[in-house]
């Protein structure tokens, strides 16, 4: 089996070695041909020429598996590092992590896999039905979907307007503003229950 290592540390006071030590030893024990070694000092938070080079030689399909020292260094978070290892399993990649005892073909592998793969997909369904309701929400308060609602300056104005007199009618066509949106900021209705007034031009 042919396999890539991918190795990185955070800093440069950090060594490479103890990692690629351990994944050597790993892939002596599976009897693995290690094909590269991607390795790089950087921090998660900035871009990894190293990790997305080996990402994409995966793809490829020039390696039968990769190995690295940590789950961690597949991904910046938890999200993207599950993502990751799905994507790398539907490919027939198989996923090795030397600090967690990780393998996607053994029966712990597997559980594992699953587990965060559930997680991934009960994270994605909250995400889009919070989506949903934020957007049904803002469309009930006659926010137009696709655009921002008004800043707490212009929200100011619409209630400076309303002060002196004018209708919400008056000051939906004096602003350019839904009807629905200048009488929610008038009377304080929905989204604009608690707009800031008081904020800078």
């Amino acid at each position: 089996m042919k396999v890539c290592l991918y190795i990185r540390v955070s800093t440069t006071k950090q060594e490479l070695e103890h990692q690629e030590t351990a994944c050597r030893r790993l892939c002596e024990y599976k009897e693995f041909e290690i094909a590269k070694v991607y390795s790089e000092k950087i921090s998660s938070s900035k871009e990894r020429p190293e990790y997305l080079q080996c990402i994409k030689d995966l793809r490829s399909g020039l390696y039968d598996g990769v190995v690295v020292f940590r789950l961690d260094r597949l991904g910046r978070t938890a999200r993207e590092m599950s993502f990751t290892v799905e994507e790398l399993e539907r490919r027939g990649i198989r996923v090795l992590s030397v600090n967690e005892n990780f393998d996607t073909t053994t029966i712990m592998g597997k559980a594992m896999r699953e587990i965060m793969f559930i997680l991934n997909q009960m994270e994605r369904d909250n995400i889009g039905e919070a989506t949903k309701q934020r957007l049904q929400s803002l469309k009930a308060d006659g926010v137009r979907l696709g655009q921002k609602p008004l800043s707490a300056f212009q929200v100011k104005k619409v209630r400076e307007l309303a002060a002196q007199g004018l209708s919400c009618r008056k000051i939906a066509k004096n602003m350019q503003l839904s009807k629905t949106v200048a009488y929610n900021i008038v009377h304080r209705k929905g989204y604009y229950s608690d707009t800031i007034e008081n904020a800078k031009k």
